[in-house]
């Protein structure tokens, strides 16, 4: 799938711009600190991982508790 492919795909899963982003950042930092993918990679970038993984639903958006949220961020 190419990138425009690939973005459209995962646009249509988080239509809100802002969060879509957030999402990718989010989870390249955790690819990034080790954490494995959740599609077959085929040593893709991490920002091509996670827009893939967006796309084919594993990974999605859901509101935070506040009992999630500590000082630093949200805890995972």
């Amino acid at each position: 799938m190419n990138n425009d492919a690939l973005l459209k795909e995962a646009s249509n899963k988080i239509s809100n711009k802002s969060l879509l982003v957030n999402m990718v950042i989010r989870r390249v930092r955790q690819l990034s600190a080790g954490a494995h993918p959740l599609v077959e990679a085929y040593d893709l970038p991490y920002a091509r991982i996670a827009l893939k993984e967006i796309a084919e639903g594993k990974l999605e958006a859901r509101p935070v508790d506040k009992e999630e949220i500590t000082p630093g961020g949200i805890i995972d």
